[in-house]
């Protein structure tokens, strides 16, 4: 699978999938890969310079700003491919060059985070109402033709 510029099979121009030794990307190659290619489209400098899973194992990636972009628009890119993750931005203390960093909620997770948004609204709650009245008229009617 080519890069997202299309000069190596890996992040960056590099061959290999993060250290793995099977032939197919995972699941933290294929995050990288979206948010390597989302930023590159405002920053044709942008480079991925770090992959990895946290202990409640969601995918972080970080990535350097070339020339072209600003870190703060980098992290809007990120933000608009995965809604529910945290993007925010950090400063390497080796070099003083800033990152964006994104932390990828895990499928479980972003499942429970959509729910949780979607039941902020009124229109998922008016169909709730609905449905339960529904269902309660239903129950009664199949209750009144058992008795009579």
């Amino acid at each position: 699978m080519g890069d997202a510029k299309g000069d190596g099979d890996g992040l960056n121009g590099h061959n290999g999938h993060n250290g793995h030794n099977g032939d197919e990307p995972t699941t933290c190659d294929e995050v990288a890969q979206r948010v390597l290619r989302a930023c590159r489209k405002k920053d044709d400098g942008a480079v991925v310079t770090y992959v990895g899973r946290n202990d409640d194992n969601q995918t972080i990636v970080r990535v350097r700003a070339g020339n072209a972009a600003s870190v703060g628009a980098l992290q809007s890119s990120m933000q608009g491919i995965f809604p529910f993750a945290r993007v925010r931005a950090h400063e390497s203390v080796l070099d003083g060059t800033l990152h964006a960093e994104i932390v990828v909620p895990t499928a479980q997770d972003e499942w429970r985070f959509a729910c949780a948004d979607a039941n902020t609204h009124k229109a998922v709650r008016m169909v709730k109402v609905v449905a339960f009245v529904l269902l309660i008229g239903g129950a009664a009617l199949y209750v009144n033709e058992l008795v009579v």
